[in-house]
């Protein structure tokens, strides 16, 4: 892949006609597969952005990032607690 195949945060927010911001938070989702985070800006298969899907309202996309980071909290939570229950 060359550097012309991916656009910037900011050109996806013009391609799609949302703001920046926007842009970084579906990103962090992981709704642009092959999205990169380059310093402070994000890097996007241009592709990616072209075949972006709109959730309809209200909808939440089914792998979250934040989905995943509760579901490990909680594992986590878990072996804590098991592993007290074996010291005792």
């Amino acid at each position: 892949m060359d550097l012309e195949d991916f656009v910037s945060a900011r050109e996806a927010g013009e391609m799609l006609n949302v703001n920046r911001a926007r842009i970084g938070v579906l990103c962090r989702e992981g709704r642009f597969s092959g999205a990169k985070k380059i310093r402070l800006g994000w890097m996007i298969p241009r592709e990616s952005v072209l075949n972006f899907v709109r959730l309809a309202p209200g909808l939440k996309p089914k792998n979250s990032k934040k989905d995943k980071e509760f579901l490990s909290d909680i594992l986590k939570q878990i072996k804590g607690k098991q592993q007290d229950d074996k010291q005792r």
